[in-house]
């Protein structure tokens, strides 16, 4: 049996796993580098389920940045921008806008993500780093409280 990661990715021990040998570039295990964006994927797909509960006063949506080339191979660039949140959203009742960017407890910003939130957080929204599970429940449990204030 193979071993999983916390996250529950399986790491690979057998030779039937490796698709190309390592000369190539390709081995099962991931590199350090690796784990760390694969913690990060798995944390904004928990962060994502909170936020998006029927019972959240707010909804996000996964802002994917990047390039591609098209059939002509002209590069189209897709997304908000170089260093814009990885998730963007409304908060549900006052339609203030809503931005996280989703970092292990160990990721950093870069200076692009930072300028980013901070122009968020200048112009009115809400623009915030969550490093776990547990700080997306503590924004959905302030939001649900300045809601009943309002109110």
């Amino acid at each position: 049996m193979s071993p999983r990661l916390d996250n529950g990715i399986k790491l690979c021990h057998s030779l039937s796993c490796v698709a190309r040998p390592r000369s190539l570039g390709f081995s099962p295990f991931p590199r350090i580098g690796d784990l760390e964006y694969v913690r990060e994927q798995v944390l904004q797909a928990k962060v994502m389920a909170v936020l998006n509960h029927r019972d959240s006063p707010c909804r996000v949506w996964r802002n994917n940045v990047g390039m591609l080339k098209d059939a002509r191979g002209i590069p189209v660039r897709y997304g908000l921008g170089v260093g814009s949140p990885d998730l963007v959203g409304l908060v549900l009742g006052s339609a203030q806008f809503l931005a996280v960017e989703i970092k292990t407890p160990t990721g950093r910003l870069s200076a692009e993500q930072d300028a980013w939130l901070s122009t968020i957080r200048r112009m009115g929204g809400i623009g915030l780093v969550m490093r776990s599970v547990e700080d997306a429940e503590k924004l959905v449990a302030t939001l649900r409280a300045s809601m009943q204030e309002a109110a």
